[in-house]
């Protein structure tokens, strides 16, 4: 199996990203009272936050649009 033909696979990405929405949306619920007491400074660096799965949307429309952010890829990965 061929992950890269599968992840440049464009109906691939599009419900990697739907989900990926829906998941962060519902994180920033999950983790709201958490998220409202942290300084918004150190909001990139709570572990397990909706944030990391923020970064990667941000990741994924960056692959539609054909270009790179390695500042979000590196956020993305990090948490």
């Amino acid at each position: 199996m061929n992950f890269t033909l599968i992840l440049t696979n464009r109906k691939v990405l599009f419900i990697l990203l739907a989900v990926n929405i829906i998941g962060t949306l519902y994180g920033f619920i999950w983790y709201g009272g958490q998220l409202s007491v942290t300084p918004n400074k150190y909001l990139i660096f709570v572990p397990d936050s909706p944030t990391a799965s923020l970064f990667f949307v941000f990741v994924l429309i960056a692959l539609f649009l054909k270009t790179n952010l390695p500042l979000f890829e590196a956020l993305a990965i990090v948490p």
